[in-house]
Formats: structure tokens, C-alpha cells, sequence
């Protein structure tokens, strides 16, 4: 019998062994969340009934960003959230400006691997932008593209 229960023990979802002596399970429950961190134990039993258990920790890393607006004039704020990371940690987040190259900042995450981040585009340069950020774990979210277009 295998569990995997959310950090906090609130959810418990059943994996099912395939058979007698299987080394993969499959995973039958609901899907996990990104950004939870979850424990995963396994019991097995001996002929003579004698149990075994084993358990890890693990979070389940599947980064996403946004940005909204998706476009405005020089002097918008954009929003610049991220999900799905690393609870507790650090993501990188990597922007490329027109004309001025890639720069990097780093982004602590919340207990949920969430973070946010606004920006105000005050003297900055016309033009499309890439924004996308890279999890402890190595994993790259999705890029997105946001505009600043001069004011009219």
C-alpha cells in the first residue's frame, strides 16, 4: 500500500502496485498541485507479515509565470507573478530588454512556491520583452512577452 500525503497531511491520495513484486506503481489519484511539497510512504509485508516502510519527501516543481498587462505605454506596472516553484526558496527570474540585453533578479517563494513581483516602466525602453524564471531545481518556467509601446 502506498500513500502520498501534502506536507501539512492534509491530503491523502492512493497509488496502486500493479501487482506482487512490481517496482513501478501507477499513479491513480487526482493530480498534485505545484508547489506542494508532499510525503510519500510505502508499506510492504513479508510472507511471514513483517512490515516494512519507507518514506521520502518531495515537492512537486512545475514553475508557470504570467504577466499582466501584456501591453501599455512607458509609466505601466506590470504584474509578474509566478506558481509552481520550489516552497521556501528562490527562483531566478530573467528578463530580456530591448536594446539592453538579459538581466537577472533573484525572487524568494512562499510556503506555497509562489511569488510575486510588479515592475514600473517608467524610463525604460520601447519595445517587446521576454520574462521567465528558472526554479532551484534547474527547471525553466514558460517565456512570456509583454510590450511598451511610447505614450501617445
Amino acid at each position: 500500500m502506498m500513500g502520498v500525503f501534502d506536507y501539512a497531511g492534509r491530503k491523502n491520495i492512493w497509488l496502486g502496485v500493479a501487482s506482487k513484486g512490481t517496482t513501478s506503481l501507477i499513479y491513480n489519484g487526482t493530480p498534485l498541485e505545484a508547489g506542494r511539497n508532499y510525503r510519500v510512504y510505502l508499506h510492504s509485508y513479508d510472507v511471514y507479515g513483517n512490515q516494512a516502510t519507507v518514506e521520502s519527501m518531495f515537492a512537486y516543481i512545475s514553475p508557470i509565470v504570467r504577466v499582466t498587462p501584456t501591453f501599455g505605454p512607458q509609466g505601466t506596472t506590470f504584474d509578474q507573478p509566478g506558481t509552481g516553484f520550489t516552497p521556501n526558496s528562490t527562483a531566478t527570474l530573467h528578463f530580456v530588454r530591448p536594446g539592453l540585453g538579459e538581466t537577472t533578479l533573484p525572487k524568494g517563494t512562499d510556503s506555497f512556491g509562489a511569488y510575486a513581483n510588479t515592475w514600473r516602466c517608467d524610463a525604460c525602453p520601447v519595445g517587446q520583452y521576454q520574462y521567465w524564471a528558472v526554479d532551484t531545481s534547474g527547471q525553466t518556467s514558460n517565456t512570456v512577452t509583454f510590450t511598451v509601446y511610447a505614450p501617445q
